[in-house]
């Protein structure tokens, strides 16, 4: 899953062209549907069960962010 979040880091990709994007850029052989199409699921599930999760802490820094902003450093 590592390599596909690397290959996905710069461009949305289909599964076509990310497969062989994988073999460019690892120098291996071309990653099959069969590989890519069901790692790509797990990934997009994945991101659908944690995304509330994610979207709470981006809030939570945002607010944090702005009583810093507002009140200044904490360490003064």
């Amino acid at each position: 899953m590592l390599i596909i979040l690397d290959a996905l880091r710069d461009e949305k990709l289909h599964g076509y062209t990310l497969a062989e994007k994988i073999a460019r850029i690892y120098g291996i052989e071309k990653p099959s549907s069969g590989l890519i199409y069901p790692l790509l699921s797990r990934l997009d599930s994945l991101y659908e069960k944690r995304k509330d999760r994610i979207f709470i802490a981006l809030r939570e820094c945002f607010r944090k962010m702005m009583l810093v902003l507002e009140f200044g450093d904490w360490n003064e």
